[in-house]
């Protein structure tokens, strides 16, 4: 399994949308906040040559920002260089699929899941606040708040979920052409 840094800002929500993607597949990442600190934050850009946050690496390399994980996550190539095997089960029949993952696609997840229907949500990305708001178990007890509070592990990706989860399909959708 590789190594994983993100530079990060409190106030950044694309850098809670990359903590709860790695999050989601149970990766134990390292972060590094460089919100007050002007010498991270300095090392951050001699590393990058960016400025903006979150700036990611995998083994030393960087991947870049936030829409450069998601694309490197889409693709699968986040998976390949972690080691991670894709588990996708395709003979798993569910009764609820939702294609989008902004907030009416999560709504629509989360009260199938609440009804107890297996659900799947497929989706590249997160949309809306829907990706900076986590939710504590000891407040909820939504199956879909689990996708942000999952506790970091090492081991294999799940791609697939009875509950609601972002991560739940990566690959990237494809319009017909006209």
């Amino acid at each position: 399994m590789g190594d994983i840094e993100i530079y990060s800002k409190q106030w950044c929500a694309y850098c809670a949308k990359a903590k709860a993607l790695f999050k989601s597949k149970h990766l134990v990442y390292r972060e590094t906040d460089v919100t007050y600190d002007e010498a991270l934050q300095r090392e951050m850009i001699a590393r990058s040559g960016r400025r903006s946050v979150p700036e990611i690496f995998v083994d030393g390399q960087l991947v870049g920002g936030y829409d450069d994980l998601a694309h490197f996550n889409a693709t699968g190539e986040l998976d390949r260089v972690l080691g991670l095997r894709e588990v996708v089960d395709l003979t798993q029949i569910y009764d609820v699929a939702v294609v989008g993952g902004g907030p009416a696609g999560f709504a629509a997840a989360m009260y199938a899941a609440r009804k107890n229907l297996s659900t799947i949500v497929v989706a590249t990305d997160i949309g809306g606040q829907l990706g900076a708001t986590c939710r504590s178990p000891a407040r909820s007890s939504s199956p879909a708040a689990a996708w942000c509070t999952a506790p970091p592990a090492t081991g294999r990706s799940s791609r697939t979920s009875r509950s609601p989860s972002w991560a739940a399909a990566t690959r990237p959708s494809r319009r017909p052409s006209r």
